[in-house]
């Protein structure tokens, strides 16, 4: 799927989806070349290797993974058994990809080759019993153009309680640690019936 935006420093854009998904970003002056970015669900509890922390029940992911062009920036949720578990089943494909070192079940990566990590953190957005719910930024800037991308990798309350409130204390996370003239891209599992 390919998206065009004539002003992409002004808009902020949120994906989600119920399936995994790539997106490839055409950005006619604000990127200096596509952006290919990825949101993953990996729905680990889910599946039939809940209990052991392992991937190797799903060799659907495995082989989708494997068949992407390289990813630029990547937010994959539900990742529980941590980045190192589920790279390992991926044969060296995505070995490029490098990890913002942020504890939690969100691994939130970026491509070295394309950006300059400027600098990255963890806030929790949630409300109420789903105040643990966080979101993971990387703020990363382009080599070529020295465009700068403020990525937001998030998972709000699989009970949909407070989406509001989650909308708001990420956009608050977001006011506290963008610079004015970032381009905001927010993926992430939202909970919501949109």
């Amino acid at each position: 799927e390919t998206c065009s935006f004539a002003k992409a420093t002004q808009s902020t854009l949120l994906l989600q989806r119920s399936t995994a998904s790539s997106m490839v970003l055409e950005m006619d002056s604000a990127i200096a070349a596509p952006l290919r970015l990825l949101s993953y669900n990996i729905w680990w509890w889910g599946s039939a290797c809940y209990q052991s922390s392992d991937y190797s029940c799903l060799p659907g992911m495995h082989n989708y993974w494997k068949s992407l062009p390289t990813m630029d920036l990547v937010g994959v949720q539900e990742c529980d058994g941590g980045w190192n578990t589920v790279k390992k089943y991926l044969g060296g494909s995505v070995d490029y990809l490098e990890l913002l070192s942020i504890d939690g079940a969100l691994c939130t990566l970026y491509n070295p080759a394309r950006f300059n990590l400027l600098n990255y953190g963890r806030q929790n957005v949630g409300t109420g019993s789903a105040s643990y719910r966080y979101a993971a930024y990387g703020r990363v800037q382009d080599k070529v153009g020295g465009e700068i991308i403020f990525f937001v990798n998030t998972h709000w309350d699989h009970q949909r309680q407070d989406p509001y409130g989650h909308a708001r204390n990420t956009k608050s996370m977001i006011d506290q640690h963008s610079s004015p003239g970032d381009t905001i891209i927010v993926v992430g599992d939202f909970n919501q019936n949109v």
